[in-house]
């Protein structure tokens, strides 16, 4: 699975994308209870042993607290939170749009997102007084061009 890591105010994406395969690991699970079973007893050529009801003569082995995996979980802790899990066609959409999608803070998932128009950028050069100086004299001339000079 992928996830993607978002700003929780905006809900912009901040760390993307994420995948399970690499960010997460497998933990095995143990048992939080003992786990009781009953096995027939066996004589030394492996057959039951009968008891006087006619029936196998059963014995309890009990297996003790955190002693027997009982499953997996996967590990995120590698991935930042909050985090939303993406589908692949979902991530799909984002790899190809990620300028346009960001997380809806309050359901959870990713949407089409129109971010702002950008500030235009006003660059202003840098001056120091010999280019001052140029300037000043360019300008002088085309006064007095006008001037009819």
């Amino acid at each position: 699975m992928y996830y993607l890591h978002y700003d929780e105010t905006t809900g912009l994406i901040i760390g993307a994308p994420y995948h399970s395969a690499i960010h997460g690991k497998e933990v095995p699970v143990y048992n939080t209870e003992p786990i009781i079973t009953e096995i027939p007893e066996v004589d030394e050529s492996g057959n039951n042993v009968i008891g006087e009801d006619d029936l196998p003569i059963m014995k309890i082995i009990t297996q003790e607290i955190g002693t027997m995996q009982t499953g997996t979980v996967l590990d995120l802790s590698a991935i930042p939170t909050p985090h939303i899990e993406i589908t692949d066609n979902e991530h799909g959409d984002w790899m190809q749009n990620q300028a346009t999608r960001k997380v809806d803070i309050r359901t959870k998932k990713l949407v089409e997102y129109t971010p702002p128009e950008p500030a235009p950028v006003i660059i202003t050069p840098t001056t120091d007084q010999d280019l001052a100086d140029v300037w000043e004299a360019i300008f002088a001339l085309s006064a007095e061009k006008e001037g009819g000079i």
